[in-house]
């Protein structure tokens, strides 16, 4: 044998085994018995550090451990909540919309293109410039220092996408695509 043991002959090799089997029986046996806090984990040349020392010496660590997995579960239990709480709402949306479509005898996508823009309307220059001096300082710098059109900002773009997608319709030129001001039937991106 490779190991240097083989002089080890299967009927000491049964030995071997069976006299580790009892020394670790009778281990685990001696602990069992041991109150667990009086539970020895190591000896140090005899002298025995127990399970209560150890946890004596731990406390301050345990306890912030503790706290963590606390906020941990609260946390994702928030987070749950919240993705079911957002589902439900936008089901709760899209069944509406589809029954005021159904009450009106349209489909979801003109119900959705006559309100939007019969809500949505140009800011006059004024608004646009109260609105901009308000948030200054939460706008993002734009390279040039011009302000942007809402048609080059993606944030702008979303929100017809956003309702267009309740309905399940595509967006990008095909029918049910949902633009604020756009004529049935015309070019969206005239």
């Amino acid at each position: 044998m490779k190991n240097g043991l083989h002089w080890i002959t299967p009927r000491y090799q049964v030995l071997l085994n069976l006299a580790v089997l009892v020394s670790v029986g009778c281990t685990e046996a001696s602990m069992a018995a041991q109150p667990a806090k009086d539970r020895v984990l190591a000896r140090v040349n005899g002298v025995a550090v127990t399970r209560d020392e150890v946890r004596q010496a731990a406390a301050s660590e345990l306890k912030k451990l503790r706290l963590t997995r606390l906020q941990y579960e609260a946390k994702h239990k928030q987070k749950v909540h919240d993705a079911v709480e957002s589902n439900l709402n936008r089901l709760v949306g899209l069944k509406l919309v589809e029954q005021e479509a159904e009450r009106r005898s349209l489909p979801v996508q003109e119900l959705l293109r006559q309100e939007v823009s019969a809500a949505l309307k140009e800011p006059t220059d004024q608004e646009v410039a109260s609105f901009y001096q308000s948030n200054r300082k939460k706008l993002k710098k734009v390279p040039g220092g011009d302000v942007r059109r809402d048609s080059e900002i993606p944030e702008a773009a979303a929100v017809p996408e956003a309702l267009s997608s309740i309905c399940g319709s595509s967006h990008g030129g095909e029918p049910g695509r949902v633009v604020p001001g756009a004529e049935p039937g015309g070019d969206p991106d005239a």
